[in-house]
């Protein structure tokens, strides 16, 4: 039987994941995505772990979607 995948969502703006968990379908990670870049529509940009400003419309493209075996791969783990 196939392992089941898991989905993180990945900022790359500063290299860490945006949630302490995994979400067990793509699509939950898809909605999770929408919902971290609304959380800063009122003050209209991202800060980045340096404090700078980064423009919502850059955020979007920033986030990844990635499985966690990618994650590992990135952080520099063993999936063994």
């Amino acid at each position: 039987m196939a392992k089941s995948q898991n989905y993180v969502v990945w900022n790359s703006i500063d290299n860490i994941t945006t949630h302490p968990g995994a979400f067990s379908t793509k699509k939950d990670a898809e909605n999770f995505k929408e919902e971290f870049v609304k959380r800063y529509t009122t003050q209209g940009y991202y800060r980045d772990n340096q404090w700078n400003k980064v423009p919502l419309t850059e955020v979007k493209g920033k986030l990844m979607i990635i499985t966690e075996q990618e994650l590992y791969k990135k952080i520099g783990l063993s999936t063994h």
